[in-house]
Parts: structure tokens; sequence; C-alpha cells
């Protein structure tokens, strides 16, 4: 029997998000070591121990955040390397604490301090390694740059992560389920983007009509639920939720079914409900 053990993405997601924490624990002796110099009466004993205390806590936060977005961008196809190189500094910011730490609070000779810090830098890149520094194109096809896909992904996660929230802020459960359903088939309609950019093209004008007309919908709804709206507003917003959802569902399986038809039809309709309705 084979001993290979199936992939499982959702461990590999927790795995992303608790890597680093045990960083976190590095301080915890620094931080006894300063109360028993404060108890000494030792000045300099105090200011070396919190200082490298607060160095290794800068540490771990700048690790996690790096690990964070590295683990974002290993789950996507099609990312964006991370601007700033959060796991290198943090390695850096760990090694300085581990040399300030050996010269000032164990009183170890200069030049052995600073191989000390060497060792925790060099052991940090073995554990975590240092921050992805490519952009990741995937399939990109002829006719789609890299960074006009990259671009109009970030846009429509930034847009999905915000419908989500405000659909989380409806009080009425039919119409908050209503709003995850259509974020979860946006973020198919995004999968299936990662899968094939060529479908860019046709996606791009319904993912800026689309995604914004349901947010100003959600928003305005979410704004005026706690005021007892009137009939018409709820019923606009009811027949305004299905078409969206009917409307997503569709477009995705258009992309799945990979046959290219035109949207401004139906993106035209969903702009003229929402001025109808007067939720706009």
């Amino acid at each position: 029997m084979s001993s290979a053990k199936r992939y499982n993405p959702d461990i590999q997601q927790l795995s992303g998000k608790v890597r680093g924490i045990g960083l976190y624990l590095l301080p915890i002796p620094l931080a006894l070591a300063t109360v028993i110099a404060l108890w000494k009466g030792s000045p300099g004993g105090v200011i070396a121990n919190l200082a490298g205390f607060a160095l290794f806590s800068l540490a771990a936060i700048m690790a996690r955040r790096g690990l964070r977005l590295e683990n974002e961008y290993r789950q996507r196809k099609i990312a964006r390397a991370p601007g700033t190189p959060w796991k290198f500094i943090a390695a850096m910011t760990l090694g300085i604490a581990t040399a300030v730490t050996a010269w000032l609070g164990t009183h170890y000779g200069l030049l052995i301090s600073i191989l000390f810090g060497l060792g925790a830098l060099g052991g940090f890149y073995l554990l975590y390694g240092f921050d992805p520094r490519q952009d990741k194109t995937g399939k990109i096809s002829l006719g789609v740059t890299s960074e006009e896909v990259i671009e109009m992904l970030e846009k429509a996660e930034k847009k999905l992560a915000a419908l989500e929230a405000t659909g989380k802020q409806i009080t009425e459960p039919a119409y908050s389920a209503s709003v995850q359903r259509i974020v979860a088939d946006v973020r198919k309609i995004i999968n299936s983007i990662e899968e094939d950019p060529s479908d860019l093209p046709r996606t791009r004008k319904f993912f800026n009509t689309y995604l914004d007309g349901i947010l100003r919908v959600t928003d305005r709804y979410v704004r005026v639920q706690h005021a007892e709206p009137d009939a018409e507003l709820i019923k606009g917003f009811t027949t305004l939720l299905h078409d969206f959802e009917q409307t997503v569902q569709a477009h995705q399986s258009e992309l799945l079914e990979n046959d290219r038809f035109d949207l401004d039809v139906q993106i035209k309709v969903l702009d003229t409900q929402l001025n109808k309705e007067s939720i706009s």
C-alpha cells in the first residue's frame, strides 16, 4: 500500500496561518530577565533585556505578516509578489536582536555575539526562507498582459472582500445568504480567470459593473435596514439581489463552457434596474 498522503488544501491553508507563531515565544525569557534585572537594581540589564524583547517581538510580528502574504501568494495561480520583503526584514531584525541580547544581555564578546546573530538569521532562512520576489503570471495568453490580469484580480478581490463584509452586516438571513452565495460564485469566476486568463477581456466589464453595482445595493440596504425601509425599497432590493445572483451564475457557466458571448445586454439591464429602483 502506498504511503503517499493526499493533498488537503484546508490543511495547507491552516499550516500557512499558524507558521511562525513559535517566534512569539522567543522574547518570553527576556521578559523574565527584565524583571530579575529590575529586582537586582541593574539599569543596564533592564535596558538591554527590554531592547532585546522589543526587537524579538518586532521580528515575530513582521515574520507573521510576511508568512501570511506568502501564503496568499502561494494559494493563487496568478499573483503579484509581496511588495515589501517582510520575511527578510524579520530575519535581519531577529539576527540583530540575538546579537544585541548576547552582547549586552549575557555579556558575550562582540565577535561571538555577531556570530550568534548570523546564526539566528541563517536559522530563520532554513525554517521559513525569504520572500517570493517574482510575480506569478500563470498561463498568460496573447493579447493579455500579466499586469492587466494581476491588476484586475487584485481589484476584484478587494471588491469581493468588501461585499462579503457588507453582506455579513445584513440582518435578514435570506438576503445575507444570497450575498454569500454571490461571493462564492464570483470567487469561482476569479479562479476560472486564473486558469484561463484569455477570459479577462469579456470579464473585465462584467466585474467593473457587476461588483460595483452589487456593492452599492448592499451598502445602501445596510444603511437603511434598521430604519424600517419601505416596501418599494425591499421589493427593489429583492429583485436586484435575485437578478445579480442569476447573472453571475450564468456568466460562470458560460466561462466553464468556454463559449464566447457578449454580456453588454445583461450589464445594461442591471444598470437600468439600479437606476430605476433608486438604489445606486
